[in-house]
């Protein structure tokens, strides 16, 4: 029961949050409050802000949009200043169009749908990179990374899903590939078999290199779980945020080649000062309960930039939901623990992360790959024809039976000391660049080494080819 808020507005900032407790998604709505309550008083105990101490009010949702939108306007109709920490793609989207209507600011929802981050949405301030940036980030880690162009996608047929798909084939379009297999599986299903089949029969007769893991929590971990039974060992396998709570509970020592794009830090990279001042937050405040929760982390971090909004807006308009609005597009810019959100445009631009951080899946817990960090800070969200590159791939001839020692002796030497120019270039005009090594021998038909080599042009997009090996010329007709 909200009772009547006149006499609380003298003394405190109020702030409204509606949260799955129950449901689908009950499970992380403590989490999204525990990181806010972290946030406010870490806040509360230097005095505040202008001296106004910070409540949350927070209402379970259930994990349904009716109900999530009832406590929203229930919320704002007691005179919230902001609605925070809101949790779910479905849920965000419904209550987006009414704080809209009722300028009242929807900050921080923890999802990364395009639909909030339409310019006609000014009330809602989105902080962490979109679904599409996410989709980008993980086209950039397998094509520069790894240089894969057998990338296949499991996804759930929903909205969500399949806008996910077009993203990944806009993404893959852009560097010159397109999705290699797709398998998909209905909302409510829990057995991945026939997805996995429908993906590998799709690719036959070859395999993907990788695969993104478009789905829902535990569901992406039974794909994967089967498909490493299936797979050969080398597959790759990257999800996004949303699933990164369910990977890193589910693999442990010895998982290899599982990724995650994150929309914050990892925990595990004590380097980052807003993951330090999370940690020291939650620790003092729940103990060791949400230590390792990305969801508890990410409205931690809601929380500390909604006080660096605050502490920019005259403190006569604190309790204005309008004029923190208008603060936050007349100052653009705000810098929290480290982390650099905006520049927030009012009809132009509503996100403020410019990054995705890409990390490996291990020991039930995230290790940052620091070179993969996917940044776009020129532009609102990450457009895929300006912000990827396709690699350029040359292919390196070693003859296996070179006509002497000596020959083979150097074409070994001449592949390390390629390999090792290649990776120092490293990029060339905004390019990855690779070194794919084809092994033949002369006791090979001219049929069978022609059919070999064009699958390996065709197969690996190889720009040109090299020789370290004179022998190699001798390929009759095949060149």
């Amino acid at each position: 029961c909200l009772s009547d808020t006149s006499f609380l507005k003298t003394k405190f900032l109020l702030f409204g949050q509606t949260a799955p407790f129950q449901g689908p998604s009950g499970s992380n709505g403590p989490a999204l409050q525990a990181g806010l309550l972290s946030a406010f008083k870490l806040q509360n105990d230097l005095g505040g802000v202008a001296g106004l101490r910070l409540i949350l009010w927070t209402l379970d949702d259930e994990s349904n949009v009716t109900v999530a939108v009832s406590n929203a306007v229930a919320l704002m109709k007691r005179g919230v200043v902001g609605l925070v920490g809101l949790f779910g793609t479905a849920i965000c989207e419904a209550v987006a169009p009414v704080s809209m209507a009722k300028s009242v600011p929807l900050l921080g929802p923890l999802t990364g749908s395009a639909v909030v981050r339409q310019n006609i949405f000014t009330s809602t301030l989105n902080l962490r990179a979109g679904f599409v940036d996410e989709v980008n980030a993980m086209v950039n880690f397998l094509t520069s990374e790894y240089t894969f162009f057998r990338i296949s996608v499991f996804y759930q047929t929903d909205a969500a899903g399949t806008s996910g798909v077009t993203a990944i084939a806009a993404a893959l379009d852009a560097v010159g590939l397109r999705v290699f297999s797709n398998g998909s599986y209905a909302p409510g299903t829990v057995d991945p078999t026939s997805g996995l089949n429908q993906m590998i029969n799709g690719g036959l007769p070859y395999e993907p290199q990788a695969v993104i893991v478009w789905a829902t929590g535990q569901m992406a971990v039974n794909f994967v779980r089967l498909a490493k039974a299936r797979l050969s060992a080398s597959v790759v396998y990257i999800g996004s945020a949303s699933i990164g709570a369910d990977f890193a509970s589910n693999f442990g020592p010895g998982t290899a080649n599982v990724f995650v794009t994150q929309v914050l830090p990892p925990l595990s990279s004590l380097d980052y000062p807003s993951v330090v001042h999370y940690l020291s937050a939650a620790r003092s405040l729940f103990g060791s309960r949400y230590l390792s929760s990305p969801f508890a982390f990410e409205a931690f971090m809601t929380g500390r930039v909604l006080i660096t909004m605050l502490q920019k807006v005259p403190s006569s308009s604190l309790a204005d939901p309008q004029k923190l609005i208008q603060g936050v597009y007349d100052n653009e810019l705000f810098v929290a623990d480290g982390l650099t959100y905006g520049r927030f445009k009012a009809s132009a631009c509503n996100q403020g992360l410019r990054q995705v951080w890409v990390s490996r899946c291990s020991n039930f817990t995230f290790t940052e790959i620091p070179s993969m960090t996917f940044s776009f800070p020129s532009s609102c969200t990450s457009d895929p024809k300006t912000s990827l590159r396709r690699a350029v791939v040359f292919g390196h001839l070693i003859a296996e039976d070179s006509i002497s020692i000596a020959s083979r002796a150097l074409a070994a030497e001449h592949s390390v000391a390629l390999r090792a120019s290649f990776s120092a270039a490293r990029y060339v005009d905004g390019s990855n660049i690779h070194l794919e090594n084809f092994t033949f021998s002369f006791s090979e038909s001219t049929e069978d080494l022609s059919a070999r080599l064009q699958a390996f042009l065709k197969e690996n997009h190889v720009l040109a080819l090299i020789s370290s090996d004179r022998s190699a010329a001798l390929l009759p007709g095949i060149l």
